[in-house]
């Protein structure tokens, strides 16, 4: 599944009987729509912006013959097993442009339920034989980075992650910083406060599975090295891991900071996440057989992301911006700023007129990322 998507063709529906068929973009590609931005992933940067366009998708389909369909107000999906392929079909750029209007609202669930509904689907086709066992997950993945946003919620494609959100998915090139302080006596005052430790888990790819690497454990003092810093987890490679942020969800009892689960499923992964919404203190046994990594005590959970900035490998606070990226490099009057994106394991050029470059440099950096720039 993972290199399918190069064979993607966007059918532009209402052209009758024989629709014309136009190659996917090369490129990513930011515009303006009614003095809106937008960014467009390879599979959409082409689409005319007032007609309704279909992606489709070479796949292995399942046994499943019938009820190989999923809908919306939003879009539509249905796996063609005779000719081995998925068709996605969605609204106009202009619906979109609209759609993200309101999307750009925090608590404007609805159009989360419905841009969910796409990501879900697979999981879904898959669980009805529609489709092959196992490739749900790496379908999630593609139809994800198609569907278009604003720069700025580039997080969303990449993460699964939206403003206000409970969690995000952790992904090969990111990394998890777990910062503990460590006291001489239970008081955990200023004064029995022996210095802190950070661990570092990098998220690695295993096959096609997220796993991570041997943790990298730096101390800020020489007293640490007399104290056992327990920095084993149980993190076996899965499908899906996903990063749960907690501490603003306790009230009382645990001091949990962070949750990170991994599952073999979209549908496992959801489940365990309706009983942390339900009950945030949840412990790891009540989550079954899952994955399961509870970070408690006095400890901070952060996540780092891996881009390359003007050829070197750097590690970024999750969620920084081209802009916020370039003021840490102390590099504000940067010039001929170009950013490339990984597309199906490819680096794939950001295109961008000049009169966009503010809502280019709002752009998220996420991992695996080539970000260039020349200083005047």
């Amino acid at each position: 599944m993972r290199n399918f998507i190069i064979a993607a063709v966007l059918l532009l529906t209402g052209c009758a009987k024989h629709p014309a068929i136009v190659l996917p973009g090369t490129h990513y590609r930011i515009t303006e729509l009614e003095s809106r931005t937008l960014t467009l992933a390879p599979p959409v940067e082409r689409v005319p912006v007032d007609k309704q366009f279909s992606l489709q998708f070479p796949i292995v389909p399942g046994a499943a013959k019938q009820d190989c369909q999923e809908s919306n107000d939003l879009f539509s999906i249905r796996v063609d097993g005779k000719k081995h392929r998925l068709l996605l079909e969605m609204p106009p750029l202009k619906h979109w442009q609209l759609l993200l209007n309101d999307w750009d609202k925090v608590d404007f669930k609805s159009v989360d339920q419905k841009v969910n509904a796409i990501a879900n689907s697979p999981e879904s086709l898959e669980s009805r034989g529609c489709l092959s066992v196992g490739s749900a997950v790496e379908l999630r993945r593609i139809l994800l980075n198609s569907i278009p946003v604003r720069p700025g919620q580039d997080l969303f494609p990449s993460n699964g992650y939206r403003a206000g959100g409970l969690g995000l998915d952790v992904r090969p090139g990111m990394r998890l910083k777990v910062q503990r302080a460590h006291f001489a006596g239970p008081g955990r005052t200023i004064k029995e406060l022996i210095g802190t430790s950070t661990i570092y888990y990098v998220a690695l790819d295993a096959r096609g599975r997220v796993g991570f690497a041997r943790p990298v454990v730096e101390l800020d003092n020489e007293k640490l090295k007399s104290i056992r810093v327990d920095a084993a987890i149980q993190a076996p490679p899965r499908p899906l891991y996903r990063l749960y942020f907690l501490t603003s969800f306790l009230k009382t009892g645990l001091r949990r900071s962070a949750l990170v689960l991994g599952a073999p499923s979209l549908a496992r992964l959801q489940a365990m996440e309706s009983k942390i919404n339900a009950n945030p203190a949840v412990s790891c046994e009540e989550l079954d057989d899952s994955a399961c990594i509870s970070f408690e005590g006095d400890v901070s959970v952060s996540t780092e992301v891996l881009v390359t900035i003007n050829g070197k490998p750097t590690w970024l606070d999750w969620g920084n911006s081209i802009a916020s990226a370039l003021r840490k490099l102390k590099a504000e009057q940067a010039v001929d700023v170009r950013l490339r994106r990984l597309f199906n394991g490819k680096l794939t050029p950001v295109e961008v007129a000049a009169e966009l470059d503010e809502a280019f440099k709002n752009t998220a950096l996420v991992a695996g990322d080539e970000l260039t720039f020349s200083l005047r």
